[in-house]
């Protein structure tokens, strides 16, 4: 039978964890290893933790690794896809902590698709949380912009989008993949730490031929932005922003083209650091990205 293993990152995510080993255990599908990679451990969240495991009996499929310290998104993935592949499981899936399942037949029904068809990487439709809005259906990047889209998102489903069945990017808060797919593409480049960690994984996916295929027959809610203060927080900003240049320099080899981006990205987040009232940060973005110098002392890095 085949095995997957679960990657989760937590990172001040008490508050989400009872919906998240709910929605695993109420599952069908039993022979994965959940793997709980800890980005922010303390005395009080272990025992949260084992407390919650042990009420949803899950703690014998879930293995427990700390980090000692934050080390962002990217690294904790890498931790949990490393030992995945140690322990011999046939997919990842990546997964927010943040998410809710209703379906109790989900994984089983995912996983028998991605066997069937022989496919690499398998999405299902993503909502707002508590509601049949989409948070994502569909998407692609554009490399130019140094942004990803999630097309036909904010709509509500009513089945218009059934027939769709692949697309160039998806966020990894819910993605099933093969353990090939690492083999081709590499593991998550840890220097974006959080944020266009998937979308550099998903665009080197693309170069690779590897398409984002969708199961529009399940579905998961979303919790967006719970763990980091949503998008207009600082630490969102700081991230989104000094990302987004980097990927534009890492991908746009065209020297022209790389230089009319950045730009682009220059103007772009100068004029939202105006709308969010966050000008001193832009500042320090900017000074970062000139000397190349990341400045630890600010706080959010924490």
């Amino acid at each position: 039978m085949r095995k997957i293993g679960i990657v989760t990152v937590l990172y001040k995510s008490d508050l989400v964890l009872e919906d998240f080993f709910r929605s695993i255990s109420i599952q069908t599908f039993t022979n994965y290893i959940l793997y709980i990679v800890d980005n922010s451990p303390s005395e009080s969240s272990s025992v949260l933790l084992e407390s919650l495991l042990q009420k949803h009996k899950i703690a014998d499929k879930t293995r427990y690794l700390t980090t000692g310290k934050n080390l962002g998104v990217a690294a904790g993935n890498n931790l949990g896809i490393i030992a995945s592949q140690e322990d011999g499981c046939d997919y990842v899936l990546l997964s927010n902590n943040d998410i809710v399942i209703h379906d109790k037949f989900l994984f089983e029904n995912m996983l028998f698709k991605a066997d069937s068809f022989k496919l690499q990487i398998l999405v299902p439709k993503i909502y707002y949380y508590n509601s049949r809005e989409f948070w994502f259906i569909s998407g692609y990047i554009n490399k130019f912009r140094s942004k990803c889209f999630h097309s036909n998102s904010n709509s509500v489903d009513f089945g218009q989008f059934d027939e769709l069945e692949s697309c160039s990017y998806a966020p990894t808060c819910f993605m099933l993949l093969s353990r090939e797919v690492f083999d081709k593409v590499g593991l998550m480049d840890e220097k974006y730490f959080v944020y266009y960690d998937d979308t550099d994984f998903l665009w080197r996916c693309k170069l690779h031929n590897i398409s984002v295929n969708l199961f529009t027959n399940g579905s998961i809610e979303h919790k967006e932005g719970k763990s980091t203060g949503g998008q207009t927080s600082d630490f969102s900003f700081y991230f989104f922003t000094r990302n987004r240049f980097l990927f534009s320099l890492k991908f746009n080899h065209n020297v022209f083209i790389k230089s009319l981006s950045v730009i682009y990205i220059l103007l772009v987040s100068l004029l939202r650091s105006l709308k969010y009232n966050k000008t001193k940060l832009f500042y320090i973005i900017l000074k970062e990205f000139i000397t190349k110098k990341r400045n630890k002392g600010l706080s959010f890095f924490n």
